[in-house]
């Protein structure tokens, strides 16, 4: 089971370390892209915009690093949750947005209850990372 621990921890940090490069790559796309959700007010969606690649990289390194596991695995199933609802909230709204999920990667994509199930993937995968905070590192290997 520490392998599979292991595992889900590389998975998860290299799909952060995606999702945070490829929003920092074009932030002001990113920051219209958290605006049209009409979730958080104008004066909010850049702050939120700009410190989520921030808080998603830090996290992916702690990961990485080992650096308090369950710390990161913590606001790693955060970040999930609130994306599957704000996906939720837009869908239920029946807006026709962009994921944003990652950034420049999935920019052309249009949520759907398919995107709450991707964001499910790696949400159960941070669950068995924060059930076995012990587990080998990618750093520990070397």
């Amino acid at each position: 089971m520490i392998w599979l621990a292991f595992g889900a921890h590389l998975v998860v940090s290299i799909v952060f370390f995606l999702a945070a490069a490829s929003k920092l790559a074009d932030l002001p796309a990113f920051v219209g892209n958290v605006q049209e959700y009409r979730i958080l007010s104008r004066s909010w969606a850049k702050p939120f915009a700009i410190s989520l690649p921030i808080i998603e990289l830090g996290a992916a390194t702690m990961l990485v690093t080992g650096f308090h596991t369950g710390i990161a695995a913590g606001v790693i199933a955060a970040l999930l949750l609130v994306f599957m609802a704000a996906i939720g909230v837009a869908i239920r709204r029946g807006y026709e947005l962009r994921c944003g999920c990652l950034g420049l990667l999935y920019h052309t994509e249009t949520i759907g209850w398919h995107t709450m199930l991707r964001d499910a993937v790696p949400l159960i995968l941070v669950l068995v990372v924060a059930a076995y905070p012990e587990h080998p590192t990618l750093l520990s290997l070397f």
